[in-house]
């Protein structure tokens, strides 16, 4: 009877199973973070953009402040002043996308609400 011997071989290296199971959890993680880290970008542009706004509706507040005699005179009166006026005149510095690279314009709408209210929004704001 022939006896079978196992030898101690030490082996140094990956069994597939192993490889596979880290390729799959490798996976699973990348595609989380590849979610999360998108959902900061979108959140970081959206932050970006209100932030814009708000500094372009306070330049125009600032320019109708030395200039109060273009506001509206009557209740639900308008005007409408371009962004580029605002950089021309120095109350506002070039408007760039969040890239930086690219120059936004758009207009800004002061709506007089009321006796001592007056209402500011941007409008047509787009970034080419």
């Amino acid at each position: 009877m022939m006896k079978y011997y196992k030898k101690n071989i030490n082996r140094s290296g990956f069994t597939l199973v192993e490889l596979l199971a880290t390729i799959t959890i490798l996976g699973i993680l990348s595609g989380i973070a590849i979610v999360a880290i998108s959902a900061v970008l979108k959140n970081a542009h959206t932050n970006y953009d209100k932030s814009l706004k708000n500094t372009i509706i306070s330049s125009a507040k600032s320019y109708y402040s030395d200039h109060r005699t273009l506001l509206p005179k009557n209740v639900n009166e308008e005007r409408i002043i371009d962004i580029s006026y605002l950089v021309s005149t120095k109350y506002l510095s070039p408007v760039k996308d969040s890239s930086g690279k690219k120059n936004c314009t758009g207009k800004v709408k002061v709506v007089r609400v009321s006796a001592d209210k007056y209402d500011y929004s941007v409008i047509n704001l787009k970034c080419e």
